[in-house]
């Protein structure tokens, strides 16, 4: 009998579209009974304000991407999703949630796609693919639909 499924990691990037992703993992970890965790790696962003000393800002954005984190996980919550973690880690998305798949004992990993062909993708490259490519264990992407 294969292993139950016990801990499924979620990857966001807080839009809509991971929100849509999110929604898929729980509806597979509720009949399972598997904890949900999720990540969002923010990355230091060029143009955000700086002033003053390059530390400071880099603390501003540290806190800013918290708020945005704490909000996405706050509209979760009202939907009745509960996290057994949530990570908050800065780098590059790709090597971040590879690294944190890796270190500790996921099942699967989570992740939205918007689907993108030809030159779209060639040019804006595709975070799921990048993790597909390079993940030791199975990656589920999940299809964004548009909200229109």
């Amino acid at each position: 009998m294969p292993d139950p499924i016990k801990r499924i990691l979620v990857a966001t990037d807080l839009t809509d579209g991971s929100l849509q992703a999110l929604r898929f993992a729980h509806r597979l970890a509720v009949p399972l009974g598997a904890g949900l965790n999720l990540v969002y790696v923010w990355s230091y962003r060029a143009g955000f304000p700086i002033a003053g000393d390059p530390e400071d800002a880099a603390r501003a954005m540290e806190r800013d991407a918290r708020g945005q984190f704490d909000a996405f996980i706050a509209i979760a919550f009202d939907e009745g999703i509960i996290f057994e973690n949530a990570y908050l880690i800065s780098g590059k998305p790709v090597d971040e949630v590879l690294k944190l798949s890796y270190s500790e004992p996921f099942d699967f990993i989570v992740v939205g796609t918007a689907g993108r062909t030809g030159a779209a993708r060639l040019f804006s490259g595709s975070v799921a693919e990048e993790i597909i490519r390079a993940a030791g264990i199975p990656v589920v992407t999940v299809r964004i639909q548009s909200e229109s």
